[in-house]
């Protein structure tokens, strides 16, 4: 390599312009060796402090050795594609394309795709845990971190380490301003500042590459890791698998689950769930209706105090009928929220009687921190939990995704999209066995690949900031406790224009709090003339059936910024009832 490496930086360009339509595609991109060093550099994966080669058996390399070893070819690879990439710059100018039609200023993309591996993300965080070697010192009267070799050959003087300052009380370091007044449920998490994302950036780089090699090879399983960290799930036991929405998937699981109903005889399949449920399911629902099913519908009112007990009931009344139980971990008008042990009941009944579990958790993923691991006691068997990456996981739209173990009891059932296995790509006359169940549920259409890249980027920068779900969680209940109190909430949970949809539950399980806020508005009180108003004086935020207010919290506003909010409710409240007053008069 670095012979390769003399050659490029002595070229003479003018010689390189003479020989160069004889290479044919042999010297850029379409380089075959060029594409396997890539491909090997982007199948290097790292756990803890091990780090592995995709197919490769290297217990008998040392860690150390191993470690070198990448460094030193991905290093040499990068050093190559720059080299290369500037020779084809000044000799044929940044628009030039190659024999494959590509241009230089697209071949960049390949350089990045070759730097921007799980191996050079993992050496910043490994270098992170090693023993600090730095000092702080005082700079124009601000502290400032500077190494052990600058400190020693200066004369400045050493101050004391200072405090660190969270994030979760800094809103204007995270997000752009436009967010302070925006309190839609229908987004929730608005995504961190454009600066910190390069949101254009990584569209370009997608559209750049044209093909699904990244997307399969570098983000979806990075998107798996990140999604099961998230559920505490076990990255060896279950599987992730991505459609461009929550419904195919959830689709896709009640085909699975009727075709595997023969073993039950002429029973008619019972399938538990609330009237909370959300649109997926209901939609779903009517497919398993036209097959026959029943459909158990516990009712939930808004003053439900124990929302799994009528589950269990319902459960209980059918017995071994029941075939499959549907869960909403947070519902959606009224963002009622379960708690781990109400899951953990649930599930430990559908388990004794032999019943699949489906648990939504599309408003509650990134909202409410579940253990699911704890949950589950270690074992997903036959439960699947659904949810999609925009509301509070702050993607946007196209990314759902199901969490499933691929040693379920009907696995072989469920039906795949064309993505589900690569390998039917080759067109065969039969259709194959699947080889990986794990992949059983991708899509039939491929998950936004943008959206799913910018899900792991902003985990990712959350996670390295510190910012946990559960401590964003309560910063919000602080945000809304301020709320609550400025417009003069009583014991019941009751203010002047309305009342806490859940009160009493969320006194009761401060755990499980939704970041959305829902208020019933008093008679009279219209929530979607209150919106509209609202959205006229800079407040956009949400209404449900004419009487309910959502109001969606999170990192991106202030004390003063939800203290604004409750000034005006107050006064467009007051305003409506006296108006109705005097109209009665």
């Amino acid at each position: 390599m670095s012979q390769v490496l003399n050659v490029l930086a002595q070229l003479d360009t003018r010689a390189y312009q003479e020989y160069r339509p004889s290479l044919k595609g042999t010297s850029g991109g379409d380089s075959i060796n060029l594409r396997l060093l890539t491909r090997l550099c982007r199948g290097f994966q790292v756990d803890g402090d091990k780090l592995t080669v995709v197919g490769d058996d290297i217990s008998r390399h040392t860690e150390e050795i191993l470690l070198n070893a990448v460094h030193s070819l991905q290093y040499s690879l990068g050093l190559f594609w720059s080299a290369h990439l500037a020779l084809a710059v000044t000799s044929n100018g940044l628009d030039a394309t190659g024999t494959a039609g590509t241009s230089v200023r697209e071949m960049f993309v390949h350089l990045e795709s070759v730097l921007d591996t799980k191996f050079s993300q993992w050496v910043p965080r490994y270098a992170a845990t090693c023993p600090p070697n730095s000092h702080w010192i005082d700079a124009s009267g601000k502290p400032k971190e500077v190494g052990e070799a600058i400190f020693a050959s200066s004369n400045l003087q050493e101050v004391p380490v200072p405090a660190p300052c969270s994030l979760l009380s800094q809103p204007d370091k995270l997000f752009d301003d436009c967010w302070s007044t925006t309190f839609l449920s229908q987004s929730m998490a608005p995504p961190l500042k454009t600066s910190m994302l390069g949101m254009d950036e990584m569209g370009r780089r997608h559209i750049a590459r044209l093909d699904l090699e990244y997307h399969y090879c570098c983000v979806l399983p990075e998107f798996k890791e990140t999604v099961l960290r998230i559920l505490h799930l076990d990255q060896q036991k279950a599987a992730v698998n991505t459609g461009a929405n929550l419904s195919e998937l959830m689709f896709k699981i009640f085909v699975g689950l009727q075709q595997n109903m023969s073993p039950y005889g002429q029973k008619i399949p019972v399938v538990v769930s609330a009237s909370t449920d959300f649109l997926s399911f209901r939609a779903a629902w009517r497919m398993l209706e036209r097959w026959g099913w029943l459909r158990a519908e516990v009712l939930v009112s808004v003053d439900t105090l124990e929302i799994a007990q009528p589950i269990l009931d319902a459960i209980q009344l059918h017995e071994h009928d029941v075939r499959l139980v549907h869960i909403t971990a947070v519902s959606s008008v009224w963002q009622l929220s379960y708690t781990e042990k109400e899951l953990m009941d649930v599930i430990a009944a559908a388990r004794r009687i032999g019943a699949v579990v489906v648990i939504d958790v599309c408003q509650a993923f990134c909202n409410i921190e579940y253990d699911f691991g704890r949950i589950l006691q270690g074992n997903l068997e036959d439960v699947f939990i659904v949810g999609s990456c925009i509301k509070h996981g702050r993607s946007l739209e196209g990314v759902g995704w199901c969490a499933y173990d691929p040693k379920n009891s009907f696995s072989k059932e469920l039906p795949s999209g064309w993505c589900a296995d690569l390998t039917m790509l080759n067109f065969p006359m039969h259709e194959p066995e699947m080889k990986d169940m794990g992949t059983r549920l991708e899509g039939g259409t491929v998950a936004n690949a943008v959206h799913t890249e910018l899900f792991i980027k902003q985990q990712r920068l959350m996670q390295d900031m510190g910012l946990s779900i559960t401590a964003v969680n309560q910063r919000v209940q602080t945000l809304q406790a301020h709320f609550l109190a400025c417009l003069g909430n009583d014991a019941n949970g009751s203010t002047a224009f309305g009342r806490v949809i859940g009160w009493r539950r969320r006194l009761l399980h401060p755990q499980a709090r939704s970041k959305v806020l829902v208020i019933e508005c008093m008679h009279g009180v219209s929530s979607e003339k209150l919106q509209a108003k609202l959205a006229e004086l800079g407040f956009r935020c949400d209404s449900r059936h004419g009487k309910f207010l959502r109001l969606g919290f999170d990192l991106c506003h202030t004390e003063a910024n939800v203290l604004c909010l409750a000034d005006a409710i107050s006064r467009l409240s007051k305003e409506s009832f006296e108006k109705k007053f005097i109209q009665l008069v």
